[in-house]
């Protein structure tokens, strides 16, 4: 039994040593290959001049932080040097960066398939949809898609694209005059909404449940610190303290023209109960805590108080008049100090949107962390990614889209089979996206699998809602800060509309300088800063130089949109430019807010119709103004973001 089991181990120890021997041979003959690779692809682009690199970096310190005082200002300058394109570095892995139409248009007329560097952080998301799909199964479902973007498709989808933005709109006004908002989260969420209306038509009511339980509602959960103030605010404003003293908690719930208070301050000989009601005031005092005593004075409509609490820590002064609650607050945590300026729908506040719908929020989460992912490198790697919670958390979102899409693609085959949605008298006026894709055929009768379907709405999600509130943002903004051009915007949304709260497929038509305010904003904030390509075969560019099959290709829309040998001061916002007679001459690859070539983005004419339909109404029943306090960076990601705090804006209605 000894001789045996020592065999046996020696035997066993063979195999363990002949595995780590074909082991160490694999890893080996790996970094052999990519070094192989790297060195091919560093010969290759040896032909293009750019900048020096570091020998470990490349240029990946260049491009930090990748927003327009870094990583973009970088670019926008080596585009001034190498006019037509430059190689940068990620440590080892280098790629051509296109800062030049010409270059652009040459890349861009193949069909070569997107780089998965990139593009696979989306993939477990969206599949293989028209984003991230090549070969034969992108050529099919490209051509099978193609109806579902058709101008008579489109037009019905205004009345939906008007029915989010007055939802937003609604949201906006009950803020009150002077309201400063985040624009891209209350943005995000309507085109969002628009989205799950025109691809699903599921009225998911994410702009009513993420702003609490009710229309126009807003809700904040904010956990910084244990002595945080936590928010809640409805039209009927809603607070909740929970102060640094633990001995002096308030609850705080203020309708119109009420105040309900009720208090347990440090001395619990000290207890107060407060209701006020409009020109009402109800106090029964027993005062006996000399350290804490009241000055109440009340006049109709008004209540102003003055407390001295014993809690040092958690001064208060409180000036409240009719739809007005003006409250300064200091906490104990000098990280956190908070000015809040409230009206009765009104809240000032940098917002954080809660998403209700466990949709909704998935799709969020999902977009919000595929951005966060690609800003931290060591990340990057699948292995290291999914040992991580945010990997997990990823993991774990995807099954929730995943599900969701697959229960209303299989519903909605149901009932089209069985003629649900004719026999019930209840016909809808419009194709959503999802009945044309189920009713797709090809040339031989075959239409898109269940799977098929759902990669592609997960990818008309993805791609759809983010980028369009990019550019609806960054117009906004820019609008904002150039008041001559929103006011023309104003008067020609009104010329047109005639105060209208809804927009007609001929309004589109009749919005040209609308359109070139769009254009313009997308040019000088370019909503997709890049896209990435992998050559399938060897390419050769109008100067004569030339790429190998294998090669990565990064075309830059934001350095093409800001290279001052295509456009003229490239900084400064100009729609004149996009006069017909100003765009006559102009290259046809300068302007890439949708790519071009036959990868070109299959609903463009979507989002600028949803762009055209939200500028015209909000710019009609609003006046935008910059918020001084916030001034905005764009940051560069999968689509152009403000970097934090985010992107602020006072909106006031109008009369």
């Amino acid at each position: 039994m000894m001789l045996l089991s020592s065999e046996g181990t020696v035997f066993g120890g063979g195999v363990v040593t002949v595995s780590l021997w074909v082991l160490l041979f694999v890893v080996v003959a790996k970094v052999i290959t990519l070094v192989k690779k790297q060195r091919e692809n560093a010969r290759a682009l040896g032909k293009f001049p750019g900048p020096q690199r570091h020998w470990l970096l490349g240029h990946v310190h260049k491009l930090q932080p990748p927003d327009e005082t870094g990583g973009l200002k970088w670019t926008d300058e080596m585009s001034a040097e190498y006019v037509y394109g430059f190689p940068i570095w990620f440590g080892p892995v280098g790629y051509l960066n296109i800062s030049h139409p010409e270059y652009a248009k040459t890349i861009l007329a193949t069909a070569e398939p997107k780089d998965d560097i990139v593009y696979r952080f989306v993939k477990p998301w969206i599949g293989d949809g028209l984003l991230v799909s090549h070969g034969q199964k992108w050529f099919r479902n490209r051509r099978l898609l193609t109806p579902a973007f058709h101008f008579g498709v489109l037009q019905p989808y205004t009345h939906l694209f008007s029915d989010s933005t007055n939802i937003m709109m609604a949201n906006w006004k009950q803020l009150g005059a002077g309201a400063s908002i985040n624009v891209f989260e209350h943005v995000s969420l309507m085109t969002l909404d628009s989205m799950l209306k025109c691809a699903l038509t599921v009225d998911s009511n994410c702009q009513v449940d993420s702003l609490s339980t009710t229309p126009n509602q807003l809700i904040r959960n904010a956990k910084p610190c244990p002595q945080r103030q936590t928010l809640s605010a409805t039209p009927n404003l809603v607070r909740n303290t929970k102060p640094a003293c633990p001995q002096h908690q308030t609850s705080l719930s203020a309708p119109p023209n009420q105040l309900v208070r009720n208090t347990k301050p440090a001395c619990p000989q000290h207890q107060t109960s407060l209701s006020t009601t409009p020109n009402q005031l109800v106090r029964n005092t027993k005062p006996a805590c000399p350290q804490h005593q009241t000055s109440l004075s009340t006049t109709p409509n008004q209540l102003v108080r003055n407390t001295k609490p014993a809690c040092p820590q958690h001064q208060t002064s409180l000036s409240a008049t009719p739809n007005q609650l003006v409250r300064n607050t200091k906490p104990a945590c000098p990280q956190h100090q908070t000015s809040l300026s409230a009206t009765p729908n009104q809240l000032v506040r940098n917002t954080k949107l809660t998403k209700q719908n466990p949709y909704v929020a998935a799709v969020y989460g999902l977009t919000n962390l595929t951005l966060q992912r690609f800003l931290l490198f060591p990340l990057h790697s699948d292995l290291i990614y999914y040992l991580t919670p945010m990997g997990y958390r990823f993991w774990r979102l995807c099954r929730v889209v995943h599900q969701h899409s697959e229960t209303v693609i299989r519903d909605r085959r149901e009932a089209l089979k069985n003629e649900q949605l004719q026999d019930s008298g209840q016909r809808r006026k419009y194709l959503d996206f999802l009945d044309i894709l189920l009713k797709t055929k090809d040339e031989n009768g075959n239409g898109l699998s269940d799977a098929e379907i759902r990669d592609e709405v997960d990818t008309f999600m993805f791609e759809g809602h983010d980028t369009t509130a990019s550019g609806l943002s960054w117009t906004l903004y820019n609008l904002a800060r150039h008041p001559e051009r929103q006011a023309r915007c104003r008067q020609e949304a009104r010329s047109v509309l005639g105060g209208r709260s809804e927009v007609t497929g001929t309004d589109l038509s009749n919005l040209p300088y609308i359109t070139m305010c769009i254009k313009e904003s997308m040019r000088l904030h370019t909503t997709v800063p890049g896209i990435a390509r992998k050559l399938t075969k060897p390419i050769t560019f109008p100067d004569g130089k030339s790429l190998p099959p294998g090669s990565l290709v990064g075309i830059s829309a934001w350095n093409i949109h800001h290279n001052p040998h295509v456009w003229e001061d490239p900084k400064v916002y100009d729609p004149s430019r996009f006069l017909p007679e100003n765009c006559k001459g102009r290259h046809s690859h300068a302007f890439l807010p949708f790519s071009a070539g036959p990868r070109n983005c299959i609903g463009q004419h979507f989002a600028m119709n949803e762009l055209k339909t939200a500028v015209a109404l909000i710019v009609q029943s609003f006046q935008l103004t910059v918020d001084e306090n916030y001034m905005p960076k764009g940051v560069m990601s999968l689509v152009l973001k403000a970097a934090e705090p985010g992107l602020f804006l006072k909106v006031t209605p109008l009369d």
